[in-house]
């Protein structure tokens, strides 16, 4: 019943403000409430309420009340919400495509460095606008996220450690199965976000991976031992509206929600990083961090070697190989055209760790 009544008050607001005259954008996503960029996003509600004279309101669901990005996704094509802010793991039942973007070992990046990146979502946004598009979702901007790192509770100094592992594969995600059989480990569990933590704590998976920040929100770190030297993949973060609700909007109104939306990109961008910056050095720096840092230069070069088989299997089936050339070729010019090319590295504290 609390339930039932709650979606009447959901959905009545909605009714209410539409019978003013003006236009109510509800918009989830898994980022807390509270967190610096959450409170940007925040700032862009009064921004764009003020902005249009009142004409569009901005509701933002966060901390996942809305449910995970699948129940969001699902929200959005009912019409119930009108958009969010979204990993791959939600984007990528709209636009398959995107998931070669958080491909192992894709982008040259680091924890303070990520030109690649910017540069290669910069040049692309054309491509990625219309494939939305035509999916009937209007990609407002790309908020990126970060690193994804794997955590595990005892090290993986060579592939035989790794292989033996108990790995947790998001359900219903072709990269992340692809990525544990390239790399030849044997027990795949398929399990849902909310059951990770679980799933660690009672021994059914070994290992998981995440954003540092995400880590630390999620608690995951609590519960193993180790924290891999290197990120295997970037997680961007699209923001999506409807095409349907951005059609209710004027042309004027459609320009003034872009145009605010994106002057906060690179704030909010940065913000993302900052918080895993910080939540990686926390985890690994200093006396009695809670992770220590496993593998070595041959396993982290065995690990990419074998990386080129993901995109062997998904070519074809995930992707084209023309728009896989397309975007490699994006990335490419844009690895090219920075002065120092960055070579992926692992962390100092890896070294020496030997099998401890």
């Amino acid at each position: 019943m609390l339930t039932l009544g709650m979606v009447f008050v959901f959905l009545g607001s909605a009714f209410a403000f539409a019978e003013e005259g003006r236009t109510l954008l509800k918009m989830g996503m898994i980022l807390p409430q509270g967190t610096p960029a959450a409170n940007l996003i925040l700032e862009l509600k009064q921004e764009i309420l003020k902005k249009t004279q009142g004409k569009i309101k901005t509701e933002w669901y966060m901390g996942a009340v809305l449910g995970d990005e699948t129940d969001m996704r699902r929200k959005a094509i009912l019409d119930q919400i009108q958009g969010g802010a979204w990993t791959v793991g939600g984007l990528s039942p709209i636009v398959s495509e995107t998931q070669l973007l958080e491909g192992p070992f894709f982008f040259n990046f680091t924890l303070s460095d990520y030109r690649e990146v910017d540069c290669t979502l910069q040049k692309s946004y054309p491509i990625w606008q219309k494939m939305f598009k035509e999916k009937g979702f209007v990609l407002v901007d790309w908020y990126q996220q970060g690193p994804i790192y794997f955590i595990h509770k005892s090290p993986a100094n060579t592939m035989e450690d790794a292989e033996k592992f108990k790995a947790w594969s998001y359900p219903g995600y072709p990269m992340s199965e692809e990525i544990m059989k390239a790399w030849g480990v044997q027990n795949r569990i398929s399990l849902g976000l909310p059951e990770v933590l679980t799933g660690l704590q009672t021994g059914i998976i070994e290992t998981a991976y995440a954003s540092p920040a995400s880590l630390v929100g999620l608690q995951w770190y609590t519960e193993v031992n180790y924290i891999l030297g290197i990120p295997v993949t970037f997680s961007p973060v699209g923001v999506l509206v409807t095409q349907k609700a951005f059609d209710r909007l004027s042309p004027s109104d459609q320009k003034i929600f872009l145009e605010t939306f994106r002057s906060k990109t690179s704030q909010v961008t940065q913000s993302l990083r900052e918080a895993d910056r910080l939540a990686y050095k926390g985890l690994v720096e200093g006396e009695g961090a809670p992770l220590k840092v496993s593998g070595n230069p041959e396993i982290f070069a065995e690990l990419k070697k074998r990386a080129g088989k993901v995109y062997e299997n998904l070519t074809g089936k995930v992707w084209s190989q023309n728009f896989y050339q397309q975007i490699v070729s994006i990335r490419n010019q844009c690895r090219a055209s920075l002065n120092e090319p960055l070579t992926l590295k692992p962390s100092p504290r890896s070294a020496g760790r030997g099998k401890g």
